[in-house]
């Protein structure tokens, strides 16, 4: 994982180190839906009741539940650089934030008891705790942008993008009070855009894309392009 980090850094260095290139664009989007949301509601709808363990076991067995409470929208930020007629690629930093309440129930072993006809268990007790879980995705990708035809105020493309996110949380209880961070190591995320589409003005557009991945399921922003007129098709 960390070759591939490096990997994606010299790329991006290097499509930012072209900046002087005679087309480039810069954008800023939001993105609605996207894999983290997705992935957590999935394992919502999986979650099991709590179900104590069995009567001859022992130790501390901890069950938590979460509930989103914000939020399906995440922030993106694009650079890309025009290689040739049909081909643009460039980098992307994201940010998501999810909310959630969190419910956890902690059962403990405390000792033995034996039955009058000799059969011996284990005796449980039970704790509670909720609070809040705030978790913070940071995530960077290199990407490449197929387009399918550019014109002076419009433009449609697909998109593919290929990088890393680091996961930071925060979880505060409130009953009883305690507070905790968590910063995971980084993992692949990815974006796939089949879709996408931006129209406006010569130089600042609106985009919409449809696709699914760290970005989002549907994302909107606007488009900043710079470009030398002798790219510009009539």
């Amino acid at each position: 994982m960390k070759r591939f980090v490096f990997v994606i850094f010299i790329f991006i260095g290097a499509v930012f180190s072209c900046f002087a290139n005679p087309e480039r664009r810069i954008s800023a989007g939001l993105g609605i839906v996207g894999h983290a949301y997705l992935k957590e509601r999935t394992l919502e709808s999986e979650n099991l009741r709590y179900s104590y363990p069995d009567p001859n076991d022992t130790g501390i067995f901890e069950y938590t539940d979460e509930d989103l409470v914000f939020s399906p929208f995440n922030l993106s930020f694009h650079y890309g650089r025009t290689i040739s007629e049909h081909w643009d690629v460039g980098g992307c930093f994201g940010y998501h934030y999810l909310r959630m309440k969190q419910e956890t129930e902690i059962i403990t072993s405390i000792g033995e008891q034996t039955s009058p006809h000799g059969n011996t268990y284990t005796l449980w007790e039970s704790s509670h705790k909720s609070g809040m879980l705030n978790r913070h995705i940071l995530y960077i990708m290199p990407e490449a942008t197929l387009y399918w035809f550019r014109e002076r105020r419009a433009a449609m493309y697909s998109k593919l993008g290929l990088g890393v996110e680091l996961v930071v949380e925060k979880r505060v209880f409130t009953n009883p009070k305690s507070l905790a961070l968590v910063s995971g190591e980084p993992h692949f995320c990815f974006q796939i855009s089949p879709v996408g589409v931006e129209a406006g003005g010569e130089y600042l557009r609106v985009f919409v894309e449809l696709g699914y991945g760290a970005q989002g399921t549907f994302q909107v922003g606007i488009r900043h392009i710079l470009r030398e007129p002798e790219n510009i098709k009539e």
